[in-house]
């Protein structure tokens, strides 16, 4: 409300946040002998040549794509302020964003809006270029675009706005993962015929299920999760375990686990076997600043009180 600072709310939400920056959830960018085959990596060093750029994001208290934007922004190396504000309205007014052209964030970079969940091809080119424009804009959320969930199904229009004008700015078009292009491959082989791509996204995701249980079933793999987390057979850049998880153990020994597994956590996911060590384990990525709050945070998901919990060094 208005002449009020809800100050355990702000710190629970830096904490997610915080959370949410050190998970990699899903770490598809892989390739043979650990290069990246995507172009999705030459545009993270491409745009790390703007870091010097400093990016504000205002957007709601309660979007969790936004948050994960933030978290994307912050891969490509960009320093990244947030601003929480439920009057989008004012501000979207304030940097002359059309009402068609809104979406559920607003950045501002340098002298440039970037509206909604817009692709870091376009602001390459937007920084390369200076155009005199106010910004740019990828209306509407969606799927496989930053920040949000799902593989990329059509091609995405970014628009350039001028004085409340806009037109096209340039298309990012559907790339495959090294993931679906290796499953292409597989299926060619077999069948010379491509499944489409949500049959291979099943696929896959049934492929790693397997992997995982029979890995369990050897020993090989002891998660901190109720249901075991598929990063750590990705080879994530956070955790590296190969196809094998040690989160488990992690946790015990008050280490963080796997980003997918801290975020799991946070969420009432965890294995309640283990909720007296959680507060301290995520602490020691998060900061041991935060541990106060953590713990107050799984309290209210596991229904164990504070006191039960570890208490830290």
């Amino acid at each position: 409300m208005p002449g009020t600072t809800n100050i355990k709310g702000i710190e629970i939400i830096t904490v997610c946040t915080m959370i949410l920056i050190a998970s990699g959830v899903y770490f598809l960018n892989q390739a043979k002998g650990n290069q990246i085959k995507s172009d999705r990596g030459t545009i993270q060093s491409d745009v790390a040549r703007f870091n010097e750029y400093k990016v504000m994001v205002f957007h709601p208290s309660d979007c969790g794509c936004c948050t994960r934007y933030v978290v994307e922004l912050r891969r490509q190396h960009f320093e990244v302020e947030v601003v929480i504000t439920e009057n989008m309205t004012s501000i979207q007014k304030k940097y002359n964003v059309p009402q068609s052209m809104q979406s559920c964030h607003t950045a501002v970079i340098g002298d440039y809006f970037l509206e909604g969940h817009v692709p870091f091809e376009a602001i390459r080119k937007l920084l390369e270029e200076k155009p005199h424009i106010d910004g740019i804009a990828l209306p509407r959320m969606h799927s496989g675009s930053p920040g949000m969930p799902g593989p990329q199904r059509e091609p995405f229009t970014i628009y350039q706005v001028l004085e409340g004008e806009y037109s096209e700015f340039m298309i990012v078009g559907v790339e495959k993962t090294p993931v679906q292009e290796n499953i292409d491959e597989i299926e060619a082989e077999k069948t010379g015929v491509e499944k489409n791509i949500d049959a291979r996204r099943v696929e896959f995701i049934s492929q790693k299920e397997a992997i995982i249980k029979k890995l369990i079933a050897q020993g090989e793999y002891q998660c901190c999760l109720k249901k075991p987390c598929i990063s750590c057979i990705e080879e994530s850049p956070d955790h590296g375990q190969g196809i094998t998880c040690k989160c488990m153990r992690d946790v015990v020994n008050w280490n963080s686990p796997c980003g997918e597994c801290m975020g799991e956590i946070l969420e009432g996911r965890g294995n309640p076997y283990l909720v007296q060590y959680f507060a301290i384990a995520l602490a020691d990525q998060i900061g041991e600043q935060y541990l106060d709050t953590l713990k107050q945070i799984i309290s209210e998901k596991y229904g164990i009180s504070i006191r039960e919990q570890l208490p830290g060094t």
